[in-house]
């Protein structure tokens, strides 16, 4: 098992955090929870605070018993944003029973391997997020696959986890991404079929889904469940349900159960949603575990 160990110093997030480069919120702009700063967080990691730093995957929040925060790096959100670059690793991981290869030096480590300009960066500004409210799952106007933390004070895009934690993210992002270019093909190519469709995942752009392992048909098949829920999710809150019955859809549905999709309910109007963007999941855990700073 793995457990987050940071190797230089961590800020708490804090109703006043100062974000390198970040226009200050007036008094009176942060009413609404479309009025949050919004910010990136790169080269992040995802932990339980009540198990020695274990390193878990995001949908482990809210389980009874963990206190689950992220730590990564910030800054505002800005256009250049959406490129998605990786930055500094200032972080690590201890390994409970073996040598994970991780190098520690000046007060930042990488993965033997990675090329050095990732974790060259030394003046990233580290944080701990503060107990996180949800998170969501975004498939953009221009079909983008986009998950956000929600904190007290905050908005959150996850941009590039750290080296060290990618094989954990891998099953969520993966799940979500392919549901969320299976609803971009069944608009587009409703007739394409599923070797199609994985020729096209394998030779995706996304910068992320370069860093993963290659996306192959036993991920279609291992994150079945995963997929089918975010694309009906997502469906409903576009009012795009009819797509339910393109054909890709469809076969993704069957994909290793003879299943077909099965229609959800509407989701909660507790879902939070920002501003012009689709909220595709939410998440909710309702009050934080342990109390915010004032």
């Amino acid at each position: 098992m793995k457990h987050y160990r940071p190797a230089g110093p961590e800020e708490m997030e804090h109703e006043d955090l100062e974000v390198l480069n970040e226009s200050p919120v007036g008094d009176c702009e942060a009413e609404t929870n479309e009025d949050l700063p919004c910010r990136t967080l790169d080269n992040f990691v995802v932990f339980d605070q009540e198990c020695k730093n274990l390193v878990v995957e995001l949908d482990e929040l809210g389980i009874e018993g963990t206190d689950i925060t992220i730590s990564g790096n910030v800054e505002p959100l800005k256009a250049a944003d959406m490129d998605g670059v990786a930055s500094s690793g200032q972080d690590a991981f201890d390994e409970d029973d073996e040598d994970d290869g991780d190098i520690e030096g000046d007060g930042s480590s990488c993965k033997r391997g990675t090329d050095s300009s990732a974790c060259a960066n030394e003046f990233a500004q580290r944080i701990r997020l503060s107990a996180i409210l949800n998170y969501e799952t975004y498939l953009t106007q221009n079909g983008q696959t986009e998950i956000w933390v929600r904190t007290c004070f905050a908005w959150y895009k996850l941009l590039n986890p750290h080296p060290g934690y990618m094989a954990v993210y891998s099953q969520l992002y993966k799940s979500v991404y392919i549901a969320h270019q299976a609803i971009e093909h069944a608009k587009t190519n409703p007739a394409l079929s599923m070797a199609q469709f994985s020729r096209e995942l394998r030779e995706s752009p996304s910068d992320i889904v370069s860093r993963l392992t290659p996306i192959t048909d036993n991920d279609i098949r291992k994150y079945r469940e995963s997929i089918i829920e975010e694309i009906q999710i997502c469906l409903e809150s576009t009012d795009h349900l009819e797509l339910l019955g393109a054909p890709l859809i469809q076969a993704i549905c069957r994909t290793g159960g003879g299943q077909k999709a099965v229609k959800r309910a509407k989701t909660s109007s507790s879902s939070i949603q920002r501003g012009a963007r689709t909220t595709g999941k939410s998440i909710a855990v309702g009050e934080p575990k342990h109390e915010n700073p004032a």
